[in-house]
């Protein structure tokens, strides 16, 4: 039927987004994650957000799609947002969107550009491989509900005096390299560069593990609460002997706050996911999220190059 034949880049025209967008927006997340999308939360610091870029599509002055591309460092930026309105769904509106996002990256960005999705997400998974991003690793979500203390080692809350300990630690660390040298907050993974470690620190949310004195032996960098009885490990990491200590461990280093449950999202692989179920933690069964990665200006070692792009008619 012709209602539902594909579109080309010539059938829609991209702008900014602007506040009269709202309610256009608002409707299409409403019919995202069964009305739990976090776009209204976030529209308003979209807009304001002068380095980044919320585009929206229109088709005959109708919003039918929209994206965010967010600077995190001057190096460092991420795609997020990427919405189509329900009724537009399997017309070739998301690749559309995703391609001009971007290209966009390509005029105001540098260094690395990335972005996360559900790995049940084929559609979103093909537009990266053919776009030039690689998969850096595979999360899955673990929670742990009983707070018994282990008495195993002890833990210490650092400082920004710590920072090139904590650097060299990480360093060491086949896990650091493993999820490109990130943390996890809200589905965004941010490189734990020197300063942003050291705002952690200041903060007081990365506490090192020693199994005896003196000795490292684990580190875990929290997220500030978002909801109240749940805290959110950014970063989880122990060295391969003392992984199952460590993660028996966290139950001690929640004792002085009032926690209900600890999640974490670490890479599905058997030497990290393994000690997280003997020490009782619990998998999130419905959750794996894909963090994916690509150069902005692509090399000679990327996976796809200029002239491999697909035509977008």
């Amino acid at each position: 039927m012709a209602e539902h034949k594909r579109l080309s880049r010539d059938d829609v025209e991209f702008r900014k987004a602007r506040a009269e967008d709202r309610p256009s927006i608002e409707r299409i997340a409403a019919k995202t994650w069964d009305g739990e999308d976090y776009l209204p939360e976030v529209f308003d610091g979209w807009l304001q957000d002068e380095a980044g870029l919320f585009s929206v599509m229109t088709l005959q002055n109708e919003v039918v799609a929209l994206s965010k591309l967010s600077q995190i460092s001057p190096t460092e930026w991420w795609l997020e947002g990427l919405r189509v309105d329900a009724k537009y769904r399997g017309r070739g509106l998301a690749r559309i969107m995703h391609h001009y996002t971007v290209a966009q990256a390509r005029q105001i960005a540098d260094g690395v550009l990335r972005f996360s999705t559900a790995d049940e997400n084929a559609a979103v998974l093909h537009l990266a491989q053919e776009s030039g991003f690689h998969e850096v690793a595979r999360f899955a979500r673990y929670y742990l509900h009983t707070l018994a203390p282990s008495l195993l080692g002890e833990w210490h809350q650092l400082t920004a005096a710590d920072l090139s300990d904590v650097q060299a630690w990480l360093q060491q660390s086949v896990y650091f390299e493993t999820v490109q040298q990130s943390l996890e907050e809200r589905w965004k993974w941010y490189m734990m560069t020197a300063s942003v470690l050291h705002e952690r620190l200041e903060s007081g949310q990365v506490h090192v593990w020693q199994p005896a004195a003196g000795q490292w032996g684990g580190l875990a960098v929290l997220n500030a609460p978002h909801k109240a009885g749940r805290v959110t490990i950014a970063y989880g990491d122990a060295l391969p002997t003392y992984r199952l200590s460590f993660w028996q461990a966290i139950s001690d280093l929640m004792q002085p706050f009032t926690v209900e449950e600890v999640h974490v999202k670490i890479v599905n692989l058997p030497e990290f996911t393994t000690p997280l179920k003997q020490a009782g933690w619990e998998k999130d069964e419905d959750f794996q999220a894909v963090l994916l990665s690509r150069d902005v200006v692509l090399t000679k070692e990327s996976p796809v190059q200029y002239e491999q792009l697909p035509a977008l008619d």
